[in-house]
Parts: structure tokens; C-alpha cells; sequence
């Protein structure tokens, strides 16, 4: 309940931010979108819910740069583990992006990843490992980087 709490808090400061520059307050321009990491835990689903009601994305990181750029803005936020858009569900070991269902083609697996265990199916930054990327069960509870472009999100309220 206490993080149910604080993600309403965060959203409800989000929509209200003030726009400097690319992005909202509180949201970090690089290359064309806008980032923001939400690190109260959250599982994939959640953590893709609450990216949508402010009118962003779980992170889909397509490029080296972008993943190191991502990895520095967590790494400075924190040391948690963090979810990205990216998943097998819809068909086990065919990774995809949630919210542009594009292929994964580029990838940052740490060593001895993805393991293609049947309930490892979402992508997480994997803290312990410098943040590359680990395929985990979508019911753990990480904290997450959205997205949105540099127009910023579409927020109602």
C-alpha cells in the first residue's frame, strides 16, 4: 500500500511538472526522448501501467549509446534493479518491446543471459551485474525507467 501511495505522489507530480527545455521537470532528455525512473518496486506489468497513466513507456533501449546512457542515468539514481520494455511473452525466446512491439535486435545481455528459464520473461538492468540486461520473471518488483518523446507526455488531469 505505502508504494501505492508514493507511485499516485509521483504521478500526480508529474502532471503537474513545469516543462524546461525537452522534457518535464523531473524527466531527462537524451537523443530525442525524454526519460524518468520510478524507483518505487513495481512489477513489468505495473511498471508498464503506471508509465502509460502518465503518458510514457517501459524504456526501449535500441542503440549502445542509449543503453549506456540509460545505464548511467540509473546507476546515479540508485543500485536497484530495473525494468525496460522489452519481453518473450508472446512467444518464448522472440524478445519484443511492449509498447512498440519492435524486435529486439539490439541486446546487452549480461554473460550466461537470457537463460530461457519458462518464467524468465521480462528484461530487467541488472544492478549486480553493471546493469546489463537479465531476463526475469515479470512478478518480481523492480524499480523502471519510462520514456516518452521529447514532446512530452500526453498527461490528462
Amino acid at each position: 500500500m505505502k508504494y501505492i501511495v508514493l507511485i499516485e505522489i509521483y504521478i500526480v507530480y508529474l502532471s503537474r511538472a513545469q516543462v524546461f527545455g525537452d522534457c518535464l521537470d523531473e524527466w531527462t532528455s537524451y537523443a530525442g526522448s525524454c526519460y524518468a525512473l520510478v524507483d518505487a518496486p513495481e512489477t513489468w506489468a505495473g511498471a508498464a501501467e503506471i508509465c502509460e497513466r502518465f503518458g510514457g513507456y517501459l524504456v526501449e533501449i535500441t542503440s549502445s549509446d542509449e543503453n549506456d546512457f540509460v545505464k548511467r542515468f540509473v546507476k546515479a539514481r540508485g543500485n536497484a534493479n530495473v525494468w525496460t520494455g522489452g519481453s518473450d511473452l508472446l512467444s518464448a525466446g522472440h524478445w519484443r518491446w511492449l509498447y512498440s512491439r519492435d524486435i529486439i535486435t539490439y541486446f546487452e545481455w549480461a554473460s550466461g543471459e537470457p537463460e530461457m528459464v519458462s518464467t524468465d520473461r521480462c528484461i530487467q538492468l541488472w544492478s549486480e551485474k553493471a546493469f546489463s540486461w537479465d531476463d526475469t520473471p515479470c512478478d518480481d518488483e523492480n524499480a523502471f525507467v519510462c520514456e516518452t518523446g521529447t514532446d512530452g507526455p500526453d498527461i490528462v488531469g
